[in-house]
């Protein structure tokens, strides 16, 4: 069967946070997202790699992740390119971000994933939807920042969504006729 690949356009522009206002919205965040948006913010992985991580993936010792698969709508997938593929640095201060999480969680093995979803008892990771919505957003309010202004052309601005958090729902698949 041939697939045929259709994007959706948008109008969205991405505000640039000030280190003060990235810090505020981490403040208002609990674990496990907290981890999660410096794991996106700080390595530029696409949401989907991030959800995919597993344990094995994460190699404190050598200071790298590896990505070796993606979580997008409910399936396992591979990374878009083979650059994605290759190993991605940990930062010292994101390491002790996802060591102080793997020690928390109940899901820490090798096999288990790094941003389990706790109502199906880790059994797939969690959903990409929710994080806007539900935990970037309402973090954002808290820390007094607007979730979205006219910027000087008169354009709605939203600052709180990534390139990377877009991908997965910016593109669908339908089959050819």
């Amino acid at each position: 069967m041939r697939f045929v690949r259709c994007k959706t356009t948008s109008e969205y522009e991405a505000m640039i946070l000030t280190p003060e206002q990235a810090y505020a919205i981490l403040l208002n965040l609990r674990e496990p997202v907290r981890t999660l948006t410096l794991l996106a913010a700080g390595t530029g992985l696409r949401i989907s790699e991030c959800l995919g991580l597993q344990w094995q993936d994460v190699s404190f010792a050598e200071a790298v992740i590896q990505v070796r698969r993606t979580w997008t709508c409910g399936k396992v997938g591979w990374p878009k390119s083979r650059a994605s593929k290759g190993p991605v640095p940990l930062h010292p201060l994101l390491a002790e971000f996802m060591f102080r999480w793997k020690r928390q969680t109940p899901y820490s093995q090798p096999g288990d994933w790094v941003f389990p979803s706790f109502k199906l008892k880790g059994q797939q990771p969690r959903v990409t939807n929710m994080l806007v919505e539900d935990y970037l957003r309402p973090a954002a309010v808290k820390a007094g920042i607007p979730s979205s202004y006219r910027n000087d052309e008169g354009r709605l601005v939203d600052e709180h969504r990534s390139e990377h958090a877009r991908d997965n729902v910016s593109e669908c698949w339908v089959p050819a006729r």
